[in-house]
């Protein structure tokens, strides 16, 4: 049976809302039990024992957390903000104690939990990749080794002997990250570390990530990159309010995941409208949006099938207006731009639009692989003298119903557009 190299049992961490931990001298001590030996103990017993104190003055960020990691494995930790995420890795990493369970490590970890952690900003960057790198566990003998590919892989080794404070965020993120990624250590942990930096940097880090992994070694991996999640790692933990929600395969884990996250509450969906309801606002409003396969309601788009979006709308009849444009803008699940559409971009206005009216926009052979999208829509509404705005987020999904004309759908990796396309083999003429 092969070895794990992370074992957590019933792991919590809780915190004491508005209030850091407090650590006293043995000095400090000893006065406060000689000023009074009473509430001293007391205190000391409702330490040990479990608090006093109301529990609604405390947080749990962990609670009953249980997984195990085996080497080699590569594990990404998704989840919103304020998950658990970050407290997790602390833990792991022995930067904090954890209240309840145990954590079992087997090898040496590297940790990039916060950009620069361990710099000094009044040292060069020179020094602080030996700084940096004492503090992450290596040997002078080692950071010697990987100096000059640490440098090179950086980008910084014009300004080496220049101090960091006066490095840009992206070249104190590089170097930082080009220590971490150069420890070799058994298990490689890191924290957002894409959420800064360039593409190309992105690109960098990704492939350092991929070349620590491929090596036989295990790495934990926090991001709120979808894409990245799944290309980089083989597997999931999905953590939720400070429990793990979901254990498993990167790709059902991730699925999963953003079904939760375009649930019913994040969604605009306004079934029933009348008069008395819409004419409480003066200004023009969206009162439901359905996206839907092309005719076809309460049905999902379909890839490679025309597909309608439907925008229902309420204008008072006391403040009328002249033209609508109705403008939306397509986002996938990391929130990169895909598309944009608007009446206004086929010059089609929609003039004297009615009190209660539908503006429907229809999309051939729908081109989005399979998935969760979020859409940003915005009313336009166009008076004599003023111009009126409804905005709204919602989202949708598209489903595979087969129609697609692909034998087998590209990976998600070459992105979420699937374009028409003809092969043909033609000789090449050698005279």
């Amino acid at each position: 049976m092969m070895e794990r190299v992370i074992q957590i049992d019933s792991l919590g961490k809780k915190y004491k809302i508005g209030e850091r931990e407090n650590y006293r001298s043995f000095r400090e001590l000893i006065t406060s039990y000689g000023k009074n030996p009473i509430k001293y103990l007391s205190d000391l017993g409702a330490k040990i024992g479990g608090t006093r104190e109301n529990d609604d003055n405390y947080v749990w960020a962990l609670k009953d957390v249980s997984f195990e990691v085996k080497p080699g494995q590569v594990l990404g930790v998704i989840g919103s903000n304020g998950a658990g995420k970050t407290t997790l890795l602390k833990i792991l990493s022995r930067i904090t104690k954890p209240t309840e369970g145990r954590a079992v490590i087997r090898g040496r970890i590297g940790a990039l939990l916060e950009v620069g952690t361990g710099f000094h900003s009044e040292l060069t960057g020179r020094e602080n990749v030996f700084l940096s790198g004492a503090i992450l566990g290596m040997k002078k003998a080692e950071i010697l080794n990987k100096f000059d590919e640490i440098v090179d892989f950086a980008g910084v080794s014009k300004f080496i002997d220049t101090p960091v404070k006066r490095y840009s965020s992206g070249m104190y993120l590089r170097l930082a990250f080009a220590v971490a990624a150069h420890l070799e250590p058994d298990i490689l942990m890191v924290d957002e570390v894409l959420a800064v930096g360039d593409l190309e940097f992105q690109q960098k880090c990704l492939g350092a990530l991929e070349y620590t992994s491929a090596s036989g070694r295990t790495v934990l991996f926090v991001s709120h990159n979808m894409t990245a999640v799944r290309t980089l790692c083989d597997s999931a933990v999905w953590m939720d309010k400070g429990k793990v929600r979901r254990f498993g395969v990167v790709d059902e884990v991730v699925d999963e995941y953003i079904q939760a996250m375009t649930s019913d509450r994040d969604k605009l969906h306004v079934d029933q409208f009348d008069e008395g309801n819409s004419t409480n606002s003066n200004r023009i409003r969206l009162l439901r949006f359905e996206a839907r396969t092309a005719g076809r309601k309460g049905t999902v788009p379909q890839t490679g099938v025309d597909a309608e979006f439907v925008f229902d709308f309420a204008i008072p009849k006391e403040n009328p207006i002249v033209t609508l444009d109705v403008i939306f803008g397509i986002f996938d699940d990391r929130g990169g731009s895909i598309f944009g559409c608007g009446n206004q971009y086929n010059d089609e206005q929609i003039y004297d639009p009615p009190p209660f009216g539908k503006a429907i926009c229809r999309v051939p052979k729908f081109p989005l692989r399979p998935g969760n999208y979020r859409i940003d829509i915005i009313l336009k509404g166009h008076g004599s003298d003023r111009v009126e705005l409804a905005e709204n987020t919602a989202t949708f999904r598209v489903n595979d119903g087969g129609h697609s004309g692909f034998k087998r759908i590209p990976h998600s990796k070459y992105g979420d557009v699937l374009v028409s396309q003809n092969w043909i083999c033609e000789p090449i003429d050698e005279t």
